[in-house]
């Protein structure tokens, strides 16, 4: 602890300990400084605490602390799932998932039912996403707590009773891209951000390429489930590819890549 920092203290302690000290010392605040440091132990701002140091990696978690409504804590599941936390003592009847520019429940990407008595509650976010029509960007989302009635076919939200916001921020490069003798694509995508992503498709050329495939935090390489260079025995393989990403949540992602010369000559079907 520097000296600005122990001046800091003993300002805010006022009249407390800090001020006691002071008295005690006859006003030397060099005094006063030595007897704090010494009370906590070495406090050399230079001296770092190794476990402060320590960077995680992979998916940001969020802890919601107290009086959150209870919610307390969501995180990235090793299959990608959103896991959220509730209290026993919670109040919700329904738990809704929404981009946060949004304001209703018919906005809410995913609607479930709250446990009886909390526990642990998983939201498919990448599937829901992608299966939506208009994909929300990356960014902030909130986990919403509803009053009504909810079961498997029932969502009647009659008031709400708390919420929770967390980032969900995927930062995504495109690496590589490059086709097969099949006609398929294959890119390779590095996810940076703090939340994983769900690759719906790729704009290649005049061509789409469909995936459906999670981005984890970390390189990932994956291919087309189609193969849009191919059609029927004929592969064309272009020698240029320009590529860009059609991922949930919305990211731009794009890349000029170099392909190959085409191999097999494709025959032309006469009417």
């Amino acid at each position: 602890m520097n000296r600005r920092s122990v001046l800091g203290l003993i300002g805010a302690l006022g009249a407390g300990a800090g001020g006691t000290l002071l008295v005690q010392n006859g006003g030397d605040i060099d005094d006063t400084i030595s007897q704090v440091q010494n009370a906590g132990g070495s406090t050399d701002s230079n001296e770092s605490d190794p476990a402060a140091e320590e960077t995680p990696s992979g998916p940001a978690n969020k802890d919601f602390g107290m009086f959150s409504n209870g919610f307390e804590a969501a995180e990235w599941t090793s299959e990608q799932t959103l896991a959220l936390e509730i209290s026993d003592d919670h109040d919700m009847d329904g738990i809704g998932f929404r981009y946060h520019a949004k304001s209703t429940i018919e906005d809410d990407i995913i609607v479930k039912t709250a446990p009886t008595y909390g526990g642990t509650v998983e939201f498919d976010v990448l599937g829901a996403i992608a299966e939506l029509d208009s994909r929300p960007p990356a960014g902030e989302y909130q986990f919403i707590g509803y009053k009504g009635e909810f079961g498997d076919f029932l969502r009647l939200a009659e008031e709400t009773v708390g919420s929770v916001s967390l980032q969900v921020e995927p930062d995504l490069a495109l690496v590589d891209a490059s086709t097969n003798s099949e006609g398929r694509l294959s890119v390779q995508v590095e996810n940076t951000g703090n939340a994983p992503a769900v690759l719906i498709a790729a704009d290649v050329n005049d061509s789409r390429a469909e995936f459906g495939s999670v981005l984890p935090v970390g390189r990932t390489t994956v291919s087309s489930t189609n193969a849009p260079f191919a059609k029927d025995d004929c592969v064309q393989r272009p020698t240029e590819l320009g590529v860009s990403l059609v991922t949930g949540p919305k990211v731009e992602a794009t890349g000029e890549f170099g392909g190959v010369e085409t191999t097999k000559e494709c025959s032309i079907a006469l009417g």
